[in-house]
């Protein structure tokens, strides 16, 4: 078999399935972990077309295909990936963006939820002095309106 023929013996979706299998070889989810594919990696941190193309899924994806035309699939299909590159040697893959334990950026971001978008607008200590002792503060999340207008003198 051609290969240049290759990508049109294989359905839109096969192909979909291939370029879905490459993006995840890649993933924060699995790259990381994965302890093949970390070894196969070059100092740059791409790793052969040719180990990607031998693989057990990607032969299964492909039926039919030959490892070099599978290689040649791999490397067309990841033009339209937006995680994966192919490498300066034109026969390497690598991630677009670097591991996130390896961004100098990483340090530097924060998330913050659940914060109030405001304070209180006035402070009610509870229970009240004028009110008495109470048996403590109200399960509701809301403002108790009795103690905010007796604080405010209505």
């Amino acid at each position: 078999m051609s290969t240049e023929a290759a990508p049109a013996e294989l359905t839109p979706e096969q192909q979909e399935s291939l370029l879905r299998q490459l993006e995840f070889y890649f993933c924060d989810l699995s790259f990381p972990f994965d302890e093949f594919l970390k070894g196969q990696a070059a100092e740059d941190g791409s790793i052969a077309a040719s180990v990607i193309a031998a693989s057990p899924r990607i032969v299964t994806l492909a039926p039919g295909l030959d490892a070099a035309a599978r290689e040649a699939l791999l490397l067309s299909l990841a033009a339209r990936s937006d995680s994966v590159l192919v490498a300066a040697s034109g026969a390497h893959f690598k991630r677009r963006y670097p591991l996130p334990a390896e961004d100098p950026a990483a340090a530097h971001s924060v998330y913050i939820a659940g914060m109030r978008k405001q304070p209180n607008p006035i402070p009610i200590p509870y229970p009240h002095p004028s009110l008495g002792p109470g048996p403590g503060p109200s399960p509701s999340p809301k403002p108790n309106l009795t103690l905010t207008r007796h604080a405010e003198g209505r």
